[in-house]
């Protein structure tokens, strides 16, 4: 039996999208990588403040803010 790589990536993707939008909802903040971002791990606010973030150990120091998040699309 032959996997659908393309299909499970995209039920991934919805999913985790649906995850997030439910933890902001919240009133959690939540981590996330960003394409327009390389090798930067951003932390998004519920209020949709985002910031890039250096963490060592238990220390979090936001180092830069950067505008707020276009809606995209789901791979369909």
């Amino acid at each position: 039996m032959m996997w659908n790589t393309k299909k499970i990536n995209e039920a991934l993707v919805r999913y985790a999208d649906w995850g997030a939008k439910k933890t902001l909802a919240n009133g959690v903040p939540i981590y996330y990588l960003d394409d327009d971002y390389p090798g930067k791990k951003i932390k998004e606010f519920p209020n949709g403040r985002r910031f890039i973030v250096v963490t060592k150990g238990r220390t979090e120091t936001m180092f830069e803010q950067i505008p707020p998040r276009k809606e995209k699309k789901c791979p369909s």
